[in-house]
């Protein structure tokens, strides 16, 4: 059965609802829930945009948030709500990193649960505010 972008993210939502969790728990949902929003985003960029970001040379996670913070359209209120969104997956990015390299820094059930709400918000915003204008 594939997976859909979002399925990560319900994965996350699901085990912070459990109790006793560790930190490494904290970790994987951070990063499982980053990638969910990375890979709605990359579609959204790719399919519905046609940035062509999955076929740009160098760091992909990068070229993402950049392309996207960037974007220029006729449309200032869709421009403004793209270059958000790219802002947003840059910060995003930078606690997927934390959470995958920096083990010598804590990562909290408050800043795992923040991620998880950001994330929904990145969801959020594209169903509502970009699907139907975004080609």
């Amino acid at each position: 059965m594939p997976v859909s972008n979002s399925c990560f993210l319900n994965w996350s939502e699901k085990c912070l609802s459990e109790e006793g969790l560790s930190e490494t728990d904290y970790r994987n949902i951070v990063s499982r829930s980053y990638y969910s929003a990375y890979h709605e985003v990359l579609s959204l960029a790719d399919n519905d945009l046609r940035l062509g970001v999955s076929q740009m040379v160098g760091p992909s996670h990068l070229k993402l948030s950049e392309t996207l913070t960037n974007f220029i359209c006729e449309d200032k209120a869709k421009q403004k709500v793209i270059r958000r969104l790219g802002a947003r997956m840059h910060a995003l990015h930078g606690m997927r990193i934390r959470a995958d390299y920096y083990f010598d820094i804590t990562l909290t059930d408050t800043e795992a649960k923040s991620l998880v709400k950001n994330v929904n918000d990145v969801f959020r915003v594209i169903k509502n505010e970009l699907q139907d204008s975004a080609a």
